[in-house]
């Protein structure tokens, strides 16, 4: 109001000197700029207000709706609850299920989240105390079982000869895994054990050894060792079944050793007397021309 006030006093002057000046006229122009401007910042506080006060009512609509639902879920909730209290106790006051069930009055299932069955499940301090002891004892008895594992009194040292050593040398253990490894043939043979050497088994192996004597037209390989191999194993040769019975020996003609089996050979006793015979021939002359150097 002011500047339309000064604007109109300002054009009254400019009539009585007769022009206008042109500052006067640009002013106008601002002031009637400004006035809109003025408008607009006016509408637009009030949209503003206006949103403000219906954003206010909606969080204040929805929180008395938040509360009206809470308080319905629990007035229900608990005419539920009710109403299932009611149905338990008088389950619990009939008679005939007393009965059958023998339930006291302490054990009735009261109000609320409690009930009677949580007293057996409740232990007493003194059975926690008990079960800690016992606990403890079991570990106790592990650890001295674990010290006692490398201990040399033992309960039955009174019948040992000799006590074990406690701590063994290098050269000792190198001896102990030698005869370990002495004791089989090694992985290459499966680890064949020693076989105990008894006297069936020593002629068998004799006999395999100068199996060269005994049939003339058959040749054998030279031998691998002078001395009686120390692993052996022998096995028995299995008839086939595909044979006819006259095929296989016999039970009576069967023996136990190669050197009966040998013996019980007609053919070889009779090559084994032949070449007998020979050798004494020759031993005989032998001694017969060693008498004569001497006696020449």
């Amino acid at each position: 109001m002011k500047t339309r006030s000064r604007s109109r006093i300002a054009q009254q002057k400019g009539k009585q000197d007769g022009a206008v000046p042109e500052e006067n006229t640009d002013k106008e122009s601002a002031d009637e700029f400004s006035d809109s401007e003025l408008d607009d910042l006016v509408h637009f506080a009030v949209d503003h207000m206006k949103k403000a006060y219906l954003e206010e009512k909606k969080s204040e609509d929805s929180e008395i709706k938040a509360k009206t639902f809470a308080e319905d879920f629990v007035t229900l909730d608990s005419g539920k609850e009710e109403e299932d209290i009611g149905t338990n106790v008088s389950l619990v006051k009939n008679p005939s299920l007393l009965k059958t069930a023998s339930v006291s009055r302490e054990e009735r299932i009261p109000q609320g989240l409690e009930s009677g069955f949580e007293k057996e499940l409740q232990t007493s301090e003194e059975d926690t105390v008990d079960r800690g002891h016992e606990l403890q004892m079991l570990l106790a008895k592990s650890a001295q079982d674990k010290l006692l594992e490398k201990s040399v009194l033992k309960p039955d040292l009174e019948k040992q000869h000799a006590i074990p050593p406690y701590s063994v040398s290098k050269k000792q253990q190198w001896k102990e895994r030698k005869k370990i490894r002495d004791a089989s043939a090694g992985e290459g043979w499966f680890n064949m054990k020693e076989a105990e050497m008894t006297p069936e088994l020593e002629n068998d192996l004799k006999a395999i050894q100068m199996r060269s004597i005994l049939d003339p037209k058959r040749f054998y390989k030279k031998n691998d060792m002078k001395t009686l191999p120390k692993f052996v194993q022998l096995g028995t040769v299995m008839d086939s079944a595909a044979d006819f019975h006259h095929a296989r020996v016999s039970r009576k003609d069967r023996r136990q050793t190669i050197v009966d089996e040998l013996l019980a050979d007609a053919e070889m006793r009779r090559y084994n007397k032949k070449k007998y015979m020979e050798l004494q021939i020759r031993r005989s002359s032998s001694k017969r021309r060693r008498r004569m150097k001497h006696v020449m």
